[in-house]
Order: structure tokens, then C-alpha cells, then sequence
């Protein structure tokens, strides 16, 4: 007997015109230590010292100011949890306006380094603006 398992897709625009993606997993996102949410499209960055993934920060240091990829889940942190592994994409196109960005930077910030990783950052018609490079 078999069974299949029915699973609900969001539509949130952050894939742009449904170009592959290329996804990484098991890779630690440091625990904030407090009750946090990183968003799907959160922008992140790898730290230099732990080899760990953060938030980027374009005035962070130890790696935080150097784009790295998406997360491709939501992930939710209470303030006593530790890091957790995650899945996050390391190329592909993705929409402007559906990048998160929860410190210092915006996709123009990034939008250079993210190139030079294979991931290109697009303009669609409900997302703000970035200037062409």
C-alpha cells in the first residue's frame, strides 16, 4: 500500500520567472539568543571565525558584510534554542523586493558580490527598484 502526502505551496515571489536554484543544506544559522524570525529571503552572510551563518550586515565584520545566500525556509527561534541547520540557496534569480534584509544593506549593496556567487537579482513589477549594473 502507499501512501502520498499532499504539501501547500506559498507563491511569495522570492524565486524570479521560475529559474532553477540551486539549494545547500545542513549548514548552521547561529542562534540569536532571544525569540527571533528569520523571513524566507532573509539575506545571509558566513562568519569568518565560526564558520556559521548570520544575518547579513554590510557594516558588519568577521564575514557578516559579505553576501553568502537565502534562506529558503522560515526559521524560527525562541531565545533559549541553539543554532539549527537550514537549507538556504547558494545560486539562482531572485526578486528584489522579496530579499530581507535585517540589519545594515540593501540589494543594491549586495547586488555585485551576489552576481560573482551566481545569484542575479531581479526587478518585477511589484518589488522596488534597483539601478542596473
Amino acid at each position: 500500500m502507499s501512501t502520498s502526502t499532499s504539501q501547500s505551496v506559498v507563491k511569495d515571489n522570492l524565486i524570479a520567472g521560475g529559474k532553477p536554484v540551486v539549494t545547500e543544506t545542513s549548514i548552521v544559522l547561529t542562534a540569536p539568543g532571544a525569540d527571533t524570525t528569520y523571513a524566507r529571503g532573509t539575506v545571509i552572510a558566513l562568519d569568518s571565525v565560526t564558520g556559521k551563518l548570520v544575518p547579513y550586515s554590510a557594516d558588519g565584520e568577521d564575514g557578516a558584510e559579505v553576501f553568502y545566500g537565502v534562506l529558503a525556509e522560515e526559521t524560527v527561534f525562541l531565545a533559549a534554542e541553539g543554532d539549527k541547520s537550514v537549507v538556504d540557496y547558494i545560486a539562482g534569480h531572485f526578486n528584489i523586493g522579496s530579499l530581507v534584509f535585517t540589519g545594515t544593506g540593501d540589494a543594491a549593496t549586495i547586488k555585485a558580490d551576489a552576481r560573482t556567487k551566481g545569484v542575479f537579482l531581479e526587478q518585477t513589477a511589484n518589488n522596488d527598484s534597483i539601478a542596473p549594473a
